[in-house]
């Protein structure tokens, strides 16, 4: 049982093919189409028996989890996506100039503190987020509050023109300071707070808003607790929320 999952040695094996195809965490859950807190448990078991090392944020296997893979006929994963959107549909051309910035923006972001629950995705998932709301009319001279923001929504956010207002709220202060920071130096309207998400919102962010976005922790209490917190920050029925799960 590993995080309240039950697992048998095939999601172990899912987990290595994945590892021998990418290096790169969220790669590997993606890969492995296993939970993330599962695929966590797992490379951590997987180190603690030497069959994999962590190097500068990759994932790796040791000689010793080369053997096992060998031993079990483990494979790499093969990836069969369309080529242009990753296999998820969203294309970003329109946002091409902004994902190139964003790019250059988050090289010097702060390490992701694992106590916070930060796992950061790619900037192309990030800038796809950003598309799916816009595609859907919910980006473009609207109000956008971000609840959480590790994955630097805000600044992606901003960088494409697109938002009336952006603010962010965020316990991390490190990344309060970087977010804004970065937000003045390159000109972007981003409006920073730091704010512990066990408490209510002020009031003047409550109802003040057309779209939201929350990425909350992977337990059901985390996902109540911030697309609650999130709800009251929109204006009407009609506004729009979106969140990760």
């Amino acid at each position: 049982r590993v995080s309240s999952f039950l697992v048998g040695a095939r999601d172990v094996e899912r987990v290595l093919a994945a590892i021998q195809a990418s290096s790169g965490l969220w790669e590997i859950v993606s890969l492995s189409d296993r939970p993330f807190n599962v695929v966590v448990e797992i490379t951590r078991l997987l180190h603690a028996g030497g069959l994999i090392s962590f190097v500068d944020g990759r994932v790796v296997l040791t000689p010793a989890g080369q053997e096992l893979c060998r031993e079990r006929e483990v494979v790499p994963r093969m990836m069969h996506r369309c080529p242009t959107c990753g296999g998820s549909g969203v294309s970003l051309m329109a946002f091409e100039n902004a994902l190139a910035r964003f790019k250059e923006l988050v090289a010097n972001r702060p390490s992701p503190k694992v106590d916070l629950d930060q796992a950061y995705v790619t900037p192309e998932t990030t800038m796809a987020r950003i598309a799916v709301m816009a595609d859907r009319g919910d980006l473009a001279r609207r109000d956008l509050i971000i609840l959480g923001d590790d994955d630097l929504m805000g600044l992606a956010a901003a960088l494409t023109g697109l938002p009336r207002r952006v603010v962010v709220l965020e316990l991390d202060a490190d990344l309060i300071d970087f977010i804004g920071q970065t937000a003045k130096e390159e000109g972007l309207a981003v409006e920073t707070s730091i704010q512990d998400l066990r408490d209510p919102l002020p009031y003047r962010y409550l109802g003040a808003f057309d779209t939201f976005f929350t990425d909350p922790p992977d337990t059901l209490g985390g996902l109540e607790l911030f697309v609650a917190r999130a709800l009251s920050a929109v204006r009407s029925p009609g506004s729009a929320g979106y969140f990760g799960v």
